[in-house]
């Protein structure tokens, strides 16, 4: 149902030219009698303003109410920024894992390891969400299981800027990581990031990348879970 049209009217104005407009002095002497509870103790004005007094601090204690709600129960609007489950194949220690070299972040199974998580070869821009908003908060909610080993396994959020027709690499900057302690093989663990000031515009790249830490050049299977929101 659309808002209907207001009702109500302006009682005075205090700019421009015209015939309801009271000036600063006059202005000054209202907001005085108001203070001073000029319009309570007057007994002839209280007994003509009684009603309408009663009935706008009625409608007063409503706008508060309003406002107490407005600020403290409405949820904050979300946005999803991606959702994935996959699993990877982290053969390397100290590279990070961005997704699959074809397919991407949404793919099931990565393989592509960078050696450094500062910039990226252009021919992997699709390794990156495209944010569709602007935003300072971002969270990222993953489960993350290591099913071969107890590798610790770091998680990091990046953001690059996207390539438009051009075929110079992705400078990245990191936004937040959080280090996954695995105690127990073949269990999951929760790894959460809350970013609140991310400075990420419409149309940025952000990239969810994964670490494995431990020996090198043997195969680990790591599984995961995440969503990254706005």
């Amino acid at each position: 149902m659309a808002l209907a049209d207001k009702k109500h009217h302006r009682m005075y104005s205090v700019t421009g030219s015209d015939a309801d407009k009271v000036d600063s002095t006059r202005l000054i002497k209202m907001s005085n009698k108001f203070t001073n509870n000029e319009y309570l103790e007057d007994e002839d004005s209280f007994e003509t303003l009684a009603p309408v007094l009663y009935q706008m601090e009625q409608m007063s204690q409503e706008l508060d109410e309003i406002r107490r709600f407005v600020t403290a129960d409405i949820p904050t609007p979300t946005t999803c920024i991606g959702s994935l489950s996959t699993r990877i194949s982290a053969y390397w220690t100290g590279r990070y894992y961005f997704g699959h070299a074809s397919y991407g972040w949404n793919y099931y199974a990565w393989n592509f390891a960078n050696l450094n998580k500062t910039s990226l070869d252009d021919r992997y821009s699709h390794m990156g969400m495209v944010c569709p908003v602007t935003t300072n908060t971002i969270k990222v909610k993953a489960s993350v299981k290591n099913d071969s080993s107890t590798d610790n396994v770091d998680m990091y959020l990046l953001k690059g800027t996207r390539r438009n027709g051009s075929s110079a690499n992705i400078a990245l900057t990191e936004l937040g990581t959080v280090s996954i302690s695995i105690t127990t093989t073949d269990l999951h663990y929760n790894a959460d990031l809350t970013i609140t000031s991310a400075g990420v515009n419409e149309g940025d790249l952000l990239f969810l990348v994964f670490k494995r830490e431990g020996p090198d050049r043997s195969t680990k299977y790591i599984q995961l879970t995440a969503s990254i929101y706005a």
